[in-house]
Order: structure tokens, then C-alpha cells, then sequence
């Protein structure tokens, strides 16, 4: 803080830069306290709970009213034809006179149904094999149990499956879910054989892990993010790769291209990587990129909101009307030539209306220069969903792909260990996958505890 007699014995310009200078930090200040998960690349997490910020969405709006629309197939509780139990109520006496009605013939039933679990029990199925003697040869012959059954005591497929289930697609911490065991089924399983089960499950899915990473190494279009994940207070990454068939997950120590020369989609794939434009990303064997046009309208609503830049605000009118006409002709697959014209015409309008606002700036003017530069530079990268309607035009599948790990991650807090991490990643992965190729997840964490996980297609 200046005192008051030296700034009273300031030169007025240097006053009138002293002011200047305090302006601009002021400004940069408030520019700070202002952002959110709508003008900057914070995840919506980090928005004040009173102050949460609405979010914009990309469709426009559609004219009709909401909740079904005619025609549209409900799935509202129905009636079936052969219920599991059926108690008859019976009228006995008239409620009227008191008369004995038990022979009189029944004219008219009414039906309602009532959908419920039967009382949760544990079943519990002995092998015995038998061992005999050989009477011929004196061979000593001993039954062979099944080959799921190894030890004389253990859990069978169903219970390791609800385990895994609530574990790595409800997030429910291991301890809450031994409290739960107990309490719904009678059974005292511990924390120590719940990780058994995951480390058995994570060795039964490794087959399944490579067949996966090799499919999605050979797809045309890909989606990568990252996210920062804590193991023994140490920060650490996890990674993300996806398309909409399929998703996996990679841990390591390092977020760039260090990690990803150790992975295989990664340091293997040549088609269209899409991405948030992090710059690793970009030194990536893919043949060609697209980047994430809603971390830039984010950036854009930031500039324009703190600073005098109209052509911030331009540019994210042009890019939700560019998104409009792929939208509008893509059942044609592409976008007519003169509709082509006309928008880069208008992309490198607005552009040149930036260089001129940046043109000698003073540092003031400094907010969105980065991005002026960058949607220069990039303008092929940018503008590819335009030219190629498979190209989307965000990152927001693996964005959603990646949502849940954080979930997981706050409810834990920190992952124990890298080993922990790299559990959670393949089953989450396999879990992920599932849900997308729209099959019952727990019937397919059934199938991998029993050994046979679902393998993805080539083709």
C-alpha cells in the first residue's frame, strides 16, 4: 500500500500509469472471482451451490410441450397375465343383511397386482464328490468339483456380482457396502474379501481390456480427456478414450504425452482424435484432430462478459449457427457448398475484427488473446464438424465418460494406491462399455466374475 505523501509527490504520468495499472489488476480480479462452469473451463463441481450458474444448452427449442408426445410408447406398470401369487379375497356374509353367501355363485372378479422383491435370503449349495475305490485296478477315483468352486467355503457369482456392482457403478465405499451385506442378507463379509473379489475380477477382465483397446485403436473417430486423481495424497491421472461404443481407462503418474507414449490406443491410433485442444494431445500419431467447441464458447462467454471484445460474443453466435445448419442438413450428410463459403467467409470476418481489438493493446485488452491466436491457428480443427458430419461438434461424450470417475473420486476421497486405481479403471472401463453396447450390467458383471466377460466386434 502507498502511503499518502509519497503518492502525492508522484509525476502525473506516472499517477495516471499507477492508475492504470491498478485498473487493469482490478479488473483481472473481478474477471477471476466471476468465473464459472459457463464461461471457463471449471467443471460445474466447482460452482457456488446458491450462485450455481444456468447452463447453455446447444438445442434450440423445439416448439412442443413437455413431458410424452403423442405416439410416443410409455412404460407405465402393467398388469401380467400369470402372476407368481394369487390370493383370492372371498365374500363370505352380505355386509348388508349378514346373510351366509359362501355358496353363492361369484358374478363379477376385480384384479389389482402388487409388484414386490420376495425377502432377501442367502442359498446355500454343498458339492460333495464322492471318492471310490477301484475294485479292478485299486485306483483311487475322486469326483471332480466344479471349476468355480475352490475353497470349502466361499461366495458364489451372484453375491460377488451385486458386490461389484454396487461398488464400481454405485460408488457405495466398502465398508458402507459390508454394513449393507449385513443388514439385507444376513452376511459378514469384510472389506479384505471384497478387494479380493475386485483384484479377481480385474485379472479375469485383462483379455477383455486388450481386445478393447485394440478395436478402439483401429475406429475412425476418437474422444480423449483426463482428469486429476489423488493416490496417497499424490496427484495422479487418469485418462479417458472412447467413442460411443465402447470406453476405456488408463492410470498414470504424468497427464502428457509421457503417459501417453505408454498407452496403446494412445501412441497407435490414426484416425480423428477429438479433444479440449490441450497440446499434448496434438503430438499424437492421429492422422487429424477436432477440438471441443464447448470449452471454446465457454472461453467466449468469459471474454465478453468481462471486457468490451463484440467480437467474442460474434463468434459464439457464429458457432451455435454453424452447429444449427449441420444439424439442420444432416440427414443430407453434408453441408451445401455455398453454405460452406458463406460461414468461413464469416469466421474470418469475426477474426479480423479480433486482430484489429488486439492490435497494440495495452494489458487490458490482454483477456482473450490466447484465443484470438488460437482459433487462427486452428481453424481446420475447429470448423471439421462442418466438413465431416461424424466429427461432433463438442467433447462432450468423453466428458461424460470421465463425470462418473469423479464422482467416484469424491466419495472417496483419494485411491489408496496405483494398484487401487488401476482396478477401478479396467472394471469401470468394462462397466462403461456395457452400458453403451446396452447390455444388463448386471448380467454382464455376472458373465466376468464367472469368466466369461462380453468381447467387443471388429467390425
Amino acid at each position: 500500500m502507498i502511503k499518502r505523501e509519497i503518492f502525492e509527490s508522484l509525476d502525473k504520468e506516472v499517477l495516471i500509469g499507477l492508475i492504470l495499472k491498478m485498473s487493469a489488476r482490478i479488473s483481472e480480479l473481478e474477471r477471476i472471482i466471476g468465473l464459472n462452469s459457463t464461461n471457463s473451463s471449471k467443471p460445474p463441481s466447482s460452482d457456488e451451490i446458491f450462485k450455481k450458474p444456468l447452463t447453455k444448452s446447444l438445442r434450440s427449442k423445439s416448439g412442443k410441450k413437455s413431458g410424452g408426445q403423442l405416439g410416443h410408447k410409455g412404460s407405465t406398470l402393467k398388469q401380467v397375465v400369470n402372476p407368481d401369487i394369487q390370493i383370492t379375497h372371498m365374500v363370505n356374509n352380505c355386509e348388508r343383511c349378514g346373510f351366509d353367501m359362501k355358496l353363492v355363485t361369484c358374478s363379477k372378479v376385480r384384479k389389482r397386482q402388487v409388484f414386490d422383491i420376495p425377502a432377501p435370503r442367502v442359498e446355500v449349495t454343498e458339492h460333495i464328490s464322492e471318492t471310490k475305490e477301484c475294485p479292478n485296478c485299486v485306483h483311487v477315483n475322486k469326483a471332480k468339483f466344479p471349476s468355480d468352486v475352490v475353497a470349502p467355503v466361499q461366495y458364489g457369482s451372484r453375491i460377488q456380482s451385486i458386490a461389484m456392482y454396487m461398488m464400481y457403478y454405485q460408488f457405495i465405499p466398502e465398508d458402507r457396502l459390508a454394513i449393507s451385506f449385513n443388514d439385507l442378507y444376513g452376511i459378514n463379509i469384510n472389506t479384505t474379501t471384497l478387494n479380493n473379489i475386485s483384484l479377481k475380477l480385474y485379472n479375469g477382465l485383462a483379455v477383455y481390456e486388450e481386445n478393447t483397446e485394440a478395436i478402439l485403436a483401429n475406429s475412425k473417430l476418437l474422444h480423449f480427456d483426463e482428469t486429476g486423481i489423488r493416490v496417497e495424497k499424490e496427484l495422479n491421472w487418469l485418462h479417458s478414450t472412447s467413442n460411443k461404443d465402447a470406453v476405456i481407462y488408463k492410470a498414470h503418474q504424468k497427464r502428457g504425452i509421457e503417459a501417453m507414449n505408454t498407452f496403446y490406443v494412445h501412441s497407435s491410433f490414426t484416425g480423428i482424435a477429438v479433444h479440449d485442444h490441450w497440446k499434448p494431445y496434438l503430438k499424437m500419431r492421429a492422422n487429424s484432430h477436432s477440438l471441443c467447441n464447448a470449452h471454446i464458447l465457454r472461453e467466449l462467454v468469459g471474454i465478453y462478459e468481462n471486457s468490451d471484445a463484440v467480437w467474442a460474443e460474434e463468434m459464439e453466435k457464429f458457432l451455435y449457427k454453424a452447429h444449427n445448419y449441420v444439424e439442420l442438413y444432416r440427414t443430407e450428410g453434408q453441408l451445401p457448398e455455398n453454405y460452406l463459403v458463406m460461414l468461413n467467409k464469416e469466421y474470418d470476418k469475426i477474426l479480423e475484427k479480433a486482430k484489429c481489438y488486439y492490435d497494440g493493446y495495452r494489458c487490458i485488452k490482454k483477456l482473450g488473446k490466447p484465443l484470438c491466436a488460437r482459433l487462427q491457428d486452428y481453424k481446420t480443427e475447429i470448423l471439421r464438424f462442418m466438413y465431416n458430419f461424424e466429427v461432433p461438434f463438442t467433447n462432450n461424450l468423453a466428458e461424460q465418460d470421465i463425470r462418473m470417475c469423479k464422482v467416484k473420486y469424491k466419495i472417496s476421497g483419494c485411491f489408496r494406491s496405483m494398484k487401487g486405481l488401476r482396478i477401478f479403471c479396467r472394471i469401470r472401463g468394462y462397466i462403461g462399455t456395457a452400458r453403451k453396447q446396452s447390455i444388463n450390467l448386471f448380467t454382464a458383471i455376472e458373465d466376468a466374475v464367472s469368466g466369461r466377460p462380453f468381447m467387443l466386434n471388429s467390425t
